[in-house]
């Protein structure tokens, strides 16, 4: 389980309301469970994705990745072992297990164990033999530590988003001073910290994919729109009064109170020229006062703050990135339609100083 309490949650939830930080709610809301499964179910069905605008495109591009490419199942080095970040419903990974006759251990990672659990049913079904590690560990920590002991290892990091970043500056400070804040490419540098924690888990060699998404901004934004998504974000201040019921918090405010004065707003930012994102806000409607644990709280109506900004790199971001911490570019995959793009990378934890070189330009396959 990762390191969290109800004394974080309030530290964090009074940061949020005091408007000190904005994005850093986004552990909180993947504690109501049945808000996150209701996207995951949404998805699913293909209706929505979390992070998409169309979940098949990126199956699809994954399927004939695992067909296509053999290193993935080189009978001289095979893949000993997978791991991979958010695995939701285990839809996405199934290509990478199903194909290979020499996977010997998985480990699926998420904030909590529960996240992957769907994932690891459906693995289980197909393959009963392989035994599967969950984790619940922030993946953005500094006490990431390998997993596999030997084996080539094959990583995969899905779903379109791998930069939620929580320590940025407020909505409103994109939309004045957006030019100004485009030199400072943090992406990058948190990129670079999660390919850090990703490196861990190689013993010898291996592969990791990443998906970047590559559509345009219209179609993120139509992705987090619906209600279901509304929903998991109001998760953050739901948690306050779940907290409440179990007596590990003290506090006045109610969910009606939550739903009646608070609204979800997915604001499309730009924090680099090329590269962009969505802060999940939540803009408070009308006045509200509610207590937390004995300190007062008068919000009033204009308020917003965000919970989570969810920021998609450009896949020159993510190269840079990955190669900074070892990761060589191997290749890229994109589908027919240009709005997503998988990546392709290599490690071999021989002498880890290829982070110098002067990074290849991008091969781009098109399947």
């Amino acid at each position: 389980m990762t390191n969290f309490s109800a004394e974080q949650y309030e530290y964090d939830l009074k940061d949020f309301l005091r408007g000190k930080k904005g994005g850093h709610l986004d552990r909180a809301i993947y504690r109501i469970p049945e808000n996150w499964e209701r996207i995951v179910r949404e998805a699913t069905i293909g209706n929505r994705d979390y992070y998409l605008a169309d979940p098949n495109l990126e199956l699809r591009l994954l399927e004939k990745m695992a067909q296509d490419n053999s290193q993935f199942n080189n009978e001289s080095r095979p893949i000993r072992a997978l791991f991979e970040i958010g695995a939701g419903t285990g839809e996405k990974i199934m290509p990478f297990v199903e194909g290979n006759e020499d996977l010997q251990s998985i480990a699926l990672i998420d904030y909590e164990v529960g996240l992957n659990q769907e994932a690891h049913d459906r693995i289980v079904k197909a393959k009963p033999e392989i035994p599967i590690l969950m984790l619940g560990q922030d993946f953005s920590a500094s006490d990431s530590v390998s997993q596999f002991s030997g084996g080539r290892v094959l990583g995969l990091i899905l779903g379109g988003t791998i930069a939620n970043i929580s320590a940025l500056p407020l909505p409103q400070f994109f939309r004045r001073q957006a030019k100004q804040f485009q030199h400072k490419d943090f992406l990058v540098e948190s990129l670079t910290k999660r390919f850090q924690n990703a490196a861990n888990f190689y013993h010898n060699r291996g592969e990791l994919i990443v998906t970047v998404d590559t559509g345009d901004e219209t179609e993120a934004l139509a992705a987090y729109q619906g209600q279901e998504h509304a929903d998991f974000i109001f998760g953050a201040l739901d948690l306050a009064v779940n907290l409440s019921e179990k007596g590990l918090l003290e506090t006045d405010l109610t969910k009606s109170q939550i739903r009646s004065c608070f609204k979800h707003d997915p604001i499309i930012v730009k924090p680099t020229q090329d590269s962009w994102g969505i802060a999940h806000t939540l803009r408070c409607m009308q006045d509200i006062d509610f207590t937390i644990n004995g300190e007062e709280f008068f919000i009033k109506a204009g308020f917003s703050n965000s919970v989570i900004n969810s920021f998609k790199p450009t896949p020159e971001q993510v190269q840079k990135a990955a190669e900074a911490v070892g990761f060589q570019f191997a290749d890229s995959y994109i589908d027919e339609t240009g709005r997503v793009t998988v990546m392709h990378f290599t490690i071999e934890k021989v002498a880890n100083d290829r982070g110098n070189e002067k990074a290849t330009p991008p091969l781009v396959r098109t399947l």
